[in-house]
């Protein structure tokens, strides 16, 4: 959606998940992908949880983004998650986990410290997203400008 909107002009400057190809981008870091399952499931006991158990259990699935992220994992570990519903929001993703309605992948950054209901764990790979701010080809001197700033933290343009 994010680069949609870059590609028409709508937006000069967006954060978007890296690689990107054919715009400017700029690195602001990485986030751990997690496992999010009801308090009360039998996969709430354990440290980390595999792809492989979570391919056992109807899967809610994000839309914004994040599946691109884990469905490759998934793939490439020789599993299927289980699709029973979808959810663009991170925040309405764990609302149906903690309905007991399924167990999900989201990015660990960004969750409430306490969250009611729901565990999260580590996923086995360990599955990470790259976020970066890229910009559009018809990007202003101030957008520009910011992307320089945002590269100059990590010292990576790409």
């Amino acid at each position: 959606e994010v680069r949609d909107w870059l590609d028409q002009g709508a937006a000069e400057a967006g954060v978007v998940r890296l690689p990107i190809k054919g715009l400017t981008s700029a690195a602001l870091g990485d986030q751990d992908m997690v496992a999010v399952v009801p308090a009360d499931h039998r996969l709430a006991g354990w440290n980390e949880i595999s792809y492989a158990e979570l391919a056992k259990e109807p899967f809610i699935r994000s839309t914004g983004g994040c599946a691109d992220v884990y469905l490759p994992i998934a793939r490439r570990e020789g599993v299927e998650l289980d699709v029973a519903f979808e959810a663009r929001e991170t925040l309405a993703t764990v609302g149906i986990v903690r309905a007991g309605l399924g167990v999900s992948i989201v990015p660990g950054d960004g969750l409430p410290e306490v969250l009611d209901g729901v565990v999260v764990r580590p996923l086995v790979p360990k599955t990470v997203r790259r976020l970066g701010v890229a910009i559009s080809a018809s990007a202003s001197a101030p957008a520009r400008a910011f992307l320089e700033q945002i590269a100059a933290l990590d010292d990576e343009v790409v």
